[in-house]
């Protein structure tokens, strides 16, 4: 479905993604890690048409999506949630989602309908005539997915949605990622919160300073010791 090759991005002299090449297929949830400064969200932007790229293509469906607005990128199938959640506090819930919805049809009552269903499916249909700023930080991360997920994209970006939730929530965020593949969307998912992500994931990337550092399955990034260093330092001891 997602096809990185030899991807660059620089910022003056910094290689904030250096020569990235990826893949995710239809149907999986990949995870996407890395230390701080990895260049994870940077990647996301290139994604998602907020970055120009420096060199390297990028195909969604064997298309170049490479000079894609965000607007078009998502009306192609292709939509994001941010690691700081911003919903339109002052407005209900269900227009917030509305408005992620109009992006898929522009009749209202139909769209409506779309935003109820994914209100619905993230667990938020007790609120959905209240303000957006009542919510507290776990039901505004399902806020910004269920926006995410009314535009009906086919790949779904999620950067760090489970950061700040306590454990009852990221366990809840677990089952709603799983509940969001079963419905037929393609996840790539940024997160640091290892026992979730090595549970959710078919398969994780990792990233450190720009670059490719491994890619496997969740068992082995586990156990790979360049993985550990790179998180926890270059003097720290493996068992």
């Amino acid at each position: 479905m997602l096809e990185l090759q030899n991807v660059i991005k620089k910022f003056g002299g910094l290689f904030a993604v250096n020569d990235v090449t990826l893949s995710v297929r239809r149907g999986e949830i990949v995870g996407l890690m890395g230390p701080n400064g990895a260049g994870k969200t940077t990647l996301f932007n290139l994604l998602t048409g907020f970055f120009p790229l420096n060199s390297g293509t990028i195909n969604f469906k064997k298309q170049d999506i490479r000079f894609m607005s965000p607007e078009k990128l998502c009306e192609k199938g292709i939509c994001r949630t941010f690691q700081i959640v911003r919903p339109f506090g002052s407005i209900t819930v269900l227009d917030n989602v509305l408005i992620g919805a109009l992006n898929r049809s522009k009749q209202v009552d139909e769209a409506r309908e779309i935003a109820n269903e994914n209100i619905k499916l993230v667990g938020l249909a007790p609120f959905t005539y209240k303000e957006a700023n009542s919510l507290t930080l776990g039901y505004r991360k399902r806020l910004e997915i269920a926006r995410a997920l009314a535009t009906r994209p086919e790949l779904l970006l999620l950067d760090e949605v489970m950061a700040g939730l306590n454990l009852t929530e990221i366990n809840e965020m677990i089952d709603l990622v799983a509940r969001i593949r079963e419905s037929g969307v393609t996840l790539f998912v940024i997160e640091h919160i290892m026992e979730a992500i090595m549970s959710i994931c078919d398969r994780i990337i990792v990233l450190n300073y720009g670059s490719k550092l491994a890619e496997g399955k969740p068992a082995d990034i586990a156990k790979n010791s360049e993985v550990i260093q790179a998180y926890l330092g270059e003097e720290y001891e493996l068992a």
